[in-house]
């Protein structure tokens, strides 16, 4: 296993889930992380019919945060120490970034 992937929190009313992701370091920068993500918001907004799907990256984070605006998330804020590093304990600020459905249908017209 390189990395995870999952489209969760999925409020089904509202038609809105999270997506989050890692991947192991020996491959980053390879494409394998925008590529399975691709597949799974296709997954989300044609299959699952939903209508947005959220996610976050810590804001130093700067290779998740450009694949995230390449996917097509536009970015709507910073939320303040958002979440705890497990590995050092150290609370992170995060950058939020929403896809809407109609925003990913354009994006695949081109």
């Amino acid at each position: 296993m390189i990395g995870g992937l999952g489209v969760d929190k999925i409020n089904w009313f509202d038609g809105v889930a999270t997506l989050g992701y890692w991947l192991g370091e020996a491959h980053w920068r390879k494409g394998h992380m925008t590529e399975a993500a691709s597949a799974a918001l296709r997954f989300a907004f044609k299959e699952l019919n939903l209508n947005r799907i959220n996610v976050k990256a810590a804001v130093e984070n700067t290779a998740s945060n450009a694949t995230i605006r390449k996917l097509g998330f536009v970015f709507e804020g910073v939320q303040r120490q958002n979440y705890r590093a497990r590995a050092t304990g150290k609370l992170h600020d995060a950058n939020s970034y929403g896809l809407l459905k109609e925003d990913w249908n354009k994006m695949q017209e081109k």
